[in-house]
């Protein structure tokens, strides 16, 4: 409705900038690997597209960086950048079904319920793919495990408190962290397109001047996402908890925000379409109480004041549990208090994470140094034995909630128990003495020693293993179909 002058006066005053295919974010006259890194280091507010370089000024470009075009600039936007670079700047490459997919010439904008990929138009709510965080905590540590039914690009995580100090990524993939030490992320910059395997992906290190009871993953900030070709935050259901089976079939639970007051969970109730009785599920807390029902089973303590811990083996079952029915209205996490309750629930099946990974010593049979012999400690194997004291001592069957490990340097003892020391290099022994004083200040390895507060949302996006099967919230209400579990074979 602008007269020609209008027309003219309106693009007189719109800011000047670069067209989405100029690539050289870094202004050195070449689109190079160099240019997703720079784009990583604008993410986290380290450089700056005008001013790329000391007494270098540039022109922004017009996306603002927002490669995959979804309408946010994200750590996701450098690594796909990094792949476009690696595979579509030869010559033919365009025929690529990537390239095509990334070229910046041939890909509209996308908007905010749209997915820009190979198939515009596509709702992200309309796909079935699901995500989880999880967050552990050791000392000044916190490990962030990833799962989604589809593999993932990117991982990007902002905290609620605290102040990073280091971030070690897994897998070769690169860490990023902005200016602020409260967001880190981390994928490939490397250009090489391959998707990370699901579990570890990094380990953070806070301050020392942290206070880690109060440090979580901000599932509320648009910043923590999992990201495929594009991303989507958790603040539509910032409050959810996750059930964890291992491949050793044990049970964990994970519950967010999980602060002291709030976001905690008294029970678990899950419904399956399979057979169940109380000889497949089996309690592995010792104030634990099962019940089983036609169809579904429930865990829970019934003292009045106790609640489930987070990041700690509560159960084992005789079989992965391929056939939750996540749209029984029985199968829920309930909070508490009750009120509010989780947003979402998300089970993850086959999950990949080592419960041992905590362990940083080992049972001796004197008050020696308890190291660990640069042995791995494994999960019990109820298969095999272990000694809690000298060769005379009789052998000891090994349970799937504990970590053992071989002594090479003691042929008489060969298994010992890994346990988690708070005082690492303390004596100790199995008959409960620390210095001569009785044993308060170790813990098996998979029960945390500081339970973390951790991390977990759903996210929508495309399906494979582990899975991740999201449940509708327990409101009693059933919500639509959810996708159909993976065959074993895929986790």
């Amino acid at each position: 409705g602008l007269s020609p002058g209008g027309v003219a006066a309106a693009c007189d005053g719109a800011p000047l900038c670069l067209p989405d295919d100029e690539l050289d974010y870094d202004a050195d006259g070449e689109f190079r690997l160099a240019d997703a890194t720079f784009l990583a280091q604008v993410w986290a507010n380290q450089s700056s597209f005008t001013n790329p370089s000391p007494g270098v000024t540039k022109l922004p470009p017009c996306n603002g960086g927002d490669f995959n075009g979804d309408g946010d600039v994200r750590l996701l936007d450098a690594v796909l950048l990094a792949q476009y670079w690696a595979l579509c700047t030869r010559e033919g490459s365009e025929q690529h079904s990537i390239c095509q997919t990334l070229n910046p010439n041939s890909r509209r904008r996308a908007t905010a319920n749209e997915w820009s990929g190979d198939s515009p138009g596509r709702s992200l709510a309309s796909t079935s793919t699901h995500g989880t965080l999880v967050g552990r905590k050791d000392g000044q540590k916190m490990q962030l495990f990833a799962y989604s039914s589809t593999p993932w690009t990117t991982v990007e995580v902002a905290f609620a408190d605290g102040e990073i100090e280091s971030v070690a990524a897994e897998n070769g993939l690169t860490a990023t962290i902005k200016t602020n030490n409260k967001e880190v992320g981390v994928g490939d910059l490397g250009g090489s397109g391959k998707p990370p395997p699901a579990g570890l992906v990094m380990t953070v290190t806070f301050t020392s001047g942290t206070d880690m009871d109060s440090v979580y993953i901000d599932f509320s900030s648009s910043t923590t996402v999992i990201c495929i070709l594009t991303c989507v935050p958790f603040t539509s259901t910032p409050r959810v908890a996750t059930v964890v089976q291992d491949k050793s079939n044990n049970l964990y639970l994970f519950a967010s925000p999980n602060t002291p007051t709030d976001g905690k969970a008294s029970t678990i109730e899950i419904a399956v379409t399979g057979a169940v009785d109380e000889s497949d599920i089996t309690p592995l807390l010792t104030d634990m109480t099962l019940q089983v029902g036609s169809g579904f089973f429930g865990l829970t303590i019934l003292d009045g004041t106790s609640n489930l811990p987070d990041g700690e083996a509560i159960a084992v079952t005789s079989r992965p549990l391929l056939d939750i029915d996540v749209d029984s209205v029985t199968t829920a996490v309930v909070a508490s208090p009750a009120a509010p309750a989780f947003d979402a629930l998300i089970f993850v099946i086959g999950a990949a994470f080592d419960p041992c990974v905590l362990c940083n010593a080992i049972m001796t049979k004197t008050g020696k140094r308890p190291r660990l012999y640069g042995n791995p400690c494994l999960p019990g194997d109820p298969t095999k034995t272990y000694k809690d004291g000298p060769k005379s001592s009789a052998d000891l069957v090994q349970e799937t909630t504990e970590c053992y490990t071989n002594i090479a340097d003691d042929p008489t003892n060969p298994v010992r128990r890994c346990v988690y020391d708070y005082m690492e290099g303390s004596g100790y022994d199995y008959d409960g003495k620390y210095n001569g004083e009785p044993l308060n200040r170790i813990e098996t390895c998979m029960m945390l020693p500081s339970p973390s507060p951790p991390a977990l949302p759903p996210a929508s996006y495309p399906p494979p293993p582990p899975s991740a099967l999201p449940a509708p919230p327990p409101s009693g209400s059933p919500s639509p179909p959810p996708p159909t579990p993976p065959p074993p074979s895929a986790l």
